[in-house]
């Protein structure tokens, strides 16, 4: 009986490993492994204006792109400025500058039925549910307390100095870090 062919690979990874490439390999395995060390908290930075900001994402649902803003008889400008349909529901859609103070917004483009809104951030908290337009979405960053600065003082003493938490160093850029629990009092108190 003749023995099976044998293949020159298989005889390459059978062959005997070295002692010292097994201690090697077997003190490389045993160090402990040091994970890179992401952020305990997440936020959404969006841009309204020149503007960045960012929120919790534990207040997000989504990003929604494209929506016809229906206005509201007697409610031009301020805080609501309409009702917007995302996914069949019908949600107050507001404004944050009304909040923050005004930004260098475009204009929305014009349609037969109303203002489309590009993007849109839809957020829930406490029950509530709202929109907002924004000027774009950047995506979500994670970090840790320790990473926020001080709000420096020309921002402090402006409207949107009185939601902002901290300032976040984020690509080169800084986005303000609003507080969400205070954001939705002012709104509902805003819309009573």
């Amino acid at each position: 009986m003749t023995p099976p062919p044998q293949d020159d690979s298989l005889g390459l990874l059978d062959r005997p490993v070295s002692s010292d490439l097994l201690a090697e390999r077997t003190a490389e395995l045993a160090r402990p492994k040091t994970l890179a060390h992401r952020g305990e908290k997440s936020a959404v930075i969006f841009r309204l204006g020149g503007e960045w900001f960012a929120l919790a994402t534990g207040v997000f649902e989504e990003v929604a792109e494209n929506r016809v803003l229906h206005s509201l008889p007697h409610h031009r400008g301020g805080l609501l400025k309409g009702l917007i349909n995302v996914r069949g529901t019908l949600m107050l859609c507001i404004s944050l500058e009304a909040l923050l103070g005004p930004t260098q917004q475009p204009a929305a483009s014009k349609t037969a039925s109303g203002r489309v809104i590009a993007e849109l951030l839809v957020c829930k908290r406490d029950g509530g549910q709202l929109a907002f337009p924004v000027d774009g979405v950047a995506g979500v960053v994670r970090y840790n307390e320790e990473d926020l600065r001080p709000v420096p003082a020309t921002l402090a003493s402006a409207k949107a100095g009185a939601f902002t938490t901290g300032v976040l160093p984020w690509n080169g850029k800084m986005a303000g870090c609003l507080d969400d629990q205070l954001l939705f009092y002012a709104v509902k108190k805003g819309l009573a």
